[in-house]
Formats: C-alpha cells, structure tokens, sequence
C-alpha cells in the first residue's frame, strides 16, 4: 500500500470521526420505560427511564413547539461525554425501577396529553398513549 493511500485512508477515519462527535443522539421512544407525566396550563413535569446500557445515559431532552403539538425529544449520551440539551433532567433511584429522570417544561400555551409526543409526532407516540392514561 502506498504511503498516499494510507494517508488518505486515515484522512477519511478522522474527518468521519470529528462529524459524528457533533451528531445528537436520541434514545428509541421503544426504549424509553415507565413514562408518567403530570400537566397543567403552564407546566410539563415528566418521568422516564431510558433503557440502561453501559455507555450512555439521558442527560435530558431538546424540544421542538410549534401550533398543535410538542416533541420532547429524549438524548443520548456516552457516559464519557457532556451533551448539550435544551432541557436538563434531574435523576432518582427508585429502589424498584432503577434510576428515573425527571424533567419540568414550562409551557408557553396549553397542550392536552394527545398532542404531546416522544421523539416522532404519531399517535402511538404520544404521552396519553406511552403513558397508558
């Protein structure tokens, strides 16, 4: 192999590498547990458990608010990391499930249960459903 195309090769592993470290992750909203909410006019306090893996972790969510509908878009981390999120969640250990991770949203109009949504604006992913409410 030539000494140019070695360096090419290692020219594309490092620029692959520096693009993938700025790209947000977000954890499946099938793997996201024990989802309960409480909701008024003016606030969003929820719970949820990611799935618990080794290297990552759910330093919070980012939301997305337009007319009908919010998305809480719920991140993923690796644990060596500090990720940026627009919300920040706080954490429990509840002796039963495990950590928990508890976020508060203050809300700029008046959502039902219906129209909010984990990470995808679809039926099956909104709060009443996930919840079970």
């Amino acid at each position: 192999m030539s000494m140019q195309f070695k360096a090419f090769i290692l020219l594309i592993l490092f620029s692959t590498l520096g693009c993938s470290a700025d790209k947000k992750m977000n954890y499946k909203t099938k793997k996201v547990f024990n989802i309960n909410y409480e909701l008024d006019d003016t606030k969003l306090k929820l719970s949820y458990k990611p799935f618990m893996a080794t290297l990552y972790y759910s330093p919070g969510v980012d939301i997305i608010e337009n007319d009908n509908e919010l998305i809480i878009i719920i991140r993923k981390c690796d644990y060596d990391e500090k990720c940026e999120v627009g919300i920040k969640s706080t954490s429990e250990l509840d002796p039963e499930l495990g950590i928990i991770n508890n976020i508060t949203i203050n809300l700029k109009k008046s959502f039902i249960a219906s129209q909010i949504f984990i990470n995808e604006p679809n039926k099956e992913n909104s709060l009443k459903v996930l919840s079970g409410t």
